[in-house]
């Protein structure tokens, strides 16, 4: 082996190869953050859908109501899952026993969850947090080079808004923030009607002292 090769393997083992591993880990870095993203809107729209039922609690307490959650979430955000001649591109990744399973829980649940998306998409935030849905795909799939997905999901944003343009890496960043913190409201508020609550003021504590004491003086006595 000669010099110039020797010194060209060196310079690939330890100064390319480093760069393109330290490449690698910022793109996965960047693109964990943003399906993290994604992943809390769908979370967002669950709380939310369940905030707008009056008698709805937490979830984990009634599993058949987080499931019509769940699918009703997953209507709204990915409707071609349901539909019958979806186009393929769409379908990628989501094999034929899960998109029936799908299908089969919401045509089971249908006036429930029809009943849940009327909701929804009356609702003030929802629609919005759809509208981020579609441009965190287009930014995922335009990242990819997926360019069908990516003008399909762009154009959905623009029906729902006309306004709105492709999403820079900076303000996929700056939705994450104000997501996490509506979750964690909403679920407050939630939790919140699980709660026993007594309207105590202290003037009527005040009242209560006296009958607490003499309570706690006879069962001493009698004891």
């Amino acid at each position: 082996m000669n010099v110039g090769s020797k010194f060209q393997e060196i310079k690939f083992k330890f100064l390319l190869m480093p760069l393109i591993q330290f490449l690698y880990k910022i793109e996965f870095f960047v693109f964990k953050r943003v399906y993290k993203i994604r992943s809390l809107i769908k979370i967002n729209i669950e709380c939310r859908i369940r905030y707008l039922e009056p008698n709805a609690k937490l979830e984990g307490y009634d599993k058949k109501f987080d499931s019509l959650i769940h699918i009703t979430a997953l209507k709204l955000l990915y409707p071609e899952f349901f539909e019958e001649n979806a186009p393929e591109f769409l379908l990628e990744g989501l094999s034929d026993e899960v998109k029936n399973n799908l299908q089969t829980q919401y045509f089971s649940n249908k006036l429930e969850i029809d009943r849940l998306l009327s909701v929804a998409n009356r609702d003030e935030e929802i629609p919005n947090l759809v509208l981020n849905h579609y441009l965190i795909q287009h930014f995922i799939n335009n990242y990819l080079k997926q360019k069908t997905k990516a003008e399909y999901y762009l154009a959905n944003a623009q029906k729902l808004n006309s306004g709105v343009s492709a999403l820079s890496m900076s303000n996929v960043y700056l939705l994450r923030k104000p997501l996490k913190k509506k979750i964690r409201k909403l679920r407050e508020e939630i939790g919140d009607r699980q709660a026993i609550k007594l309207g105590l003021s202290l003037e009527k504590f005040g009242i209560l002292i006296p009958i607490i004491s003499a309570f706690f003086l006879v069962s001493g006595y009698l004891f």
